[in-house]
Parts: structure tokens; sequence; C-alpha cells
């Protein structure tokens, strides 16, 4: 009887070592696999938004550059405008004085 019982004890405890074992192994296969997966979604989502971002630095530089190009044209309107309007007053004075 006390054969039986170390019997049954020592294959109880080798079973239930090995299913054990077994089932650690396979939980941390799995967080591998999910931890690959996370890794490569992170990836993925980063790319996204390193294009959304580049995307968004080149509509910024047209638009800064379509904001100079106005700015430029009416600075130089203005100032064509505003020699005129010197040329026209020292015409005005010069021809009162005269």
């Amino acid at each position: 009887m006390r054969r039986r019982f170390i019997r049954s004890f020592l294959s109880g405890f080798l079973i239930g070592t090995a299913v054990g074992a077994l089932a650690i192994w396979l939980s941390s296969s799995e967080r591998r696999a999910g931890s690959v997966i996370w890794r490569e979604r992170a990836s993925q989502l980063a790319q996204q938004a390193r294009s959304q971002g580049e995307q968004i630095a080149a509509l910024a530089r047209e638009r800064l550059a379509s904001a100079r190009e106005l700015l430029e044209t009416r600075f130089s309107a203005g100032e064509q405008a505003t020699g005129t309007m010197h040329a026209a007053t020292s015409e005005v004075t010069v021809s009162t004085e005269s």
C-alpha cells in the first residue's frame, strides 16, 4: 500500500509538473507572439504618423510659400503705388512752384 501511494504521488507529481511546464511554455510563446503583433502594429502606427506628419509639413511649406509670395506682391505693389504718389506729389509741387 505504501508503494502504491508513493507511485501515485510520484506519477501525479511528474504529470502535474509536465502539464504545468507545457502550460507555461505555451503561454510564454503566446505572449511572445502577442508582443510581436503589438510591435508590428506600433511600427505601422508610427509609420502612418510619420507619413501624415510629412504631408502636413509639405502642406505647411506650400502655404507659407504662397503667403510669402502674396505678401511680396502686396508690398511691391504698395511700394510702386507709394513711389507713384511721391512722383505725382513732386510733380504737383514742382508745377505749383513754377
